[in-house]
């Protein structure tokens, strides 16, 4: 009796898409890192603390954005984290991140796994 082969597992996808996501993405980051100052502000008024932000670093994942600062009051530094434009459906860019922050939170509270805090969250609009 001859074996039958396997069918391939890979994923196809579509090349122009992920250039186009690419390319999204791309500019994306141009324009928000001609916002860091911005940022800084921003995250240093979501925090407890007096200090001014200063930005020291991103962080890239497949899916995400974090931009870290540090604050001149010596607390703690923070993230801001974006959803990658071009590689998250902005459909459920929301839906993402309402989960990820729920899902953090029940961590923290209900185990015993090293969580950081969320201090504010929100959505695309």
């Amino acid at each position: 009796m001859a074996q039958q082969k396997t069918s391939s597992l890979k994923t196809y996808f579509d090349e122009i898409e992920e250039t186009n996501g690419d390319d999204e993405c791309k500019a994306w980051l141009n324009r928000i890192f001609d916002l860091k100052v911005e940022l800084a502000n921003f995250v240093a008024t979501r925090r407890e603390g007096e200090g001014s932000g200063k930005y020291i670093g991103f962080l890239k994942g497949s899916f995400n954005f974090s931009f870290r600062f540090s604050f001149d009051d010596g607390g703690p530094d923070a993230i801001i984290r974006f959803p990658k434009p071009g590689h998250t459906a902005t459909a459920y860019r929301d839906e993402k991140v309402a989960n990820e922050v729920q899902i953090m939170e029940y961590l923290r509270q209900n185990t015993n796994i090293p969580i950081p805090r969320v201090h504010s969250w929100g959505l695309i609009a």
